[in-house]
């Protein structure tokens, strides 16, 4: 075998490893430096709609789904465990995500084993105005 083959298939071996790595859990200070200040755009995985959520440093929360045009208002925050909480206004138990990054250039929000939402990426500060 030449030196070239060996390179490349040591390349594509490397690509290969990539691309079926598993998704790693995001710790909870990159959470927060991500999310906070920000409204992020999300996609729920059980219609595939789209959502806006702003992450307010305060710890209010605003998401904005453009399919039925309904804003819902609440507060977030980043448990010990390093966990994002979410407790939407009206509703009695808060929701906690382990959030995974799939190093495909989004982040996954997972409950229970099930994926929950994706988010596609971040603009800075309040796009909800």
């Amino acid at each position: 075998m030449t030196r070239m083959t060996t390179a490349l298939l040591a390349v594509l071996l490397a690509l290969t490893t990539v691309a079926v790595a598993e998704p790693t859990q995001v710790s909870g200070y990159e959470v927060k430096l991500f999310l906070n200040g920000k409204t992020a755009n999300c996609i729920k995985t059980k219609d595939n709609s789209t959502c806006d959520t702003y992450f307010a440093e305060d710890g209010s929360l605003k998401r904005f789904t453009p399919d039925d045009g309904k804003t819902k208002t609440g507060t977030w925050w980043v448990d010990e465990e390093g966990l994002l909480n979410v407790q939407w206004t009206g509703r009695s138990r808060s929701m906690r995500f382990n959030v995974m990054d799939p190093r495909d250039g989004t982040w996954q929000l997972v409950k229970g084993g099930k994926l929950m939402s994706l988010i596609s990426g971040v603009r800075p500060g309040d796009q909800l105005k």
